[in-house]
């Protein structure tokens, strides 16, 4: 056992199960304890992600300003984010598409650059330069 904040708070939870995927949302924290509430199944790693971006989003634009998913499912209900995140594929969709904006300036690798041969080379050291250049 693990005495964390992960430990007795979850905001998304994914079981892999024979049939596919299980995503429950909103377990909730401290004094609150209850079980985390279905969300969907569904059959592939994409369905997952593309839920779960749809359920962040709702998430970011509904909530008041530090109220965890849990309190904030429990406010406007479970069916009202199903509706929106699971069952309107168009409102689905949308969300997908400002989740995936407001985090593409994170999905880019700020590192990727110095990857490449050349400006390994910014890196290394003066004398394996100059060997190099002697050679």
């Amino acid at each position: 056992p693990r005495n964390c904040a992960e430990a007795t708070c979850k905001d998304v939870g994914v079981v892999c199960v024979d049939s596919g995927y299980e995503i429950s949302v909103a377990g909730a924290a401290g004094m609150d304890v209850k079980q985390t509430q279905p969300l969907a199944k569904v059959a592939t790693e994409a369905e997952v992600l593309d839920l779960i971006a749809a359920f962040v989003q709702l998430y970011r634009e509904n909530a008041n300003y530090l109220d965890r998913p849990y309190r904030w499912v429990e406010k406007v209900g479970m069916e009202w984010v199903i509706s929106r995140v699971v069952d309107d594929k168009a409102e689905r969709a949308a969300l997908i598409e400002r989740f995936d904006l407001s985090q593409s300036v994170f999905q880019r690798d700020p590192w990727a650059d110095r990857s490449s041969p050349q400006a390994a080379k910014a890196f290394a050291p003066m004398a394996d330069l100059m060997l190099e250049a002697a050679e």
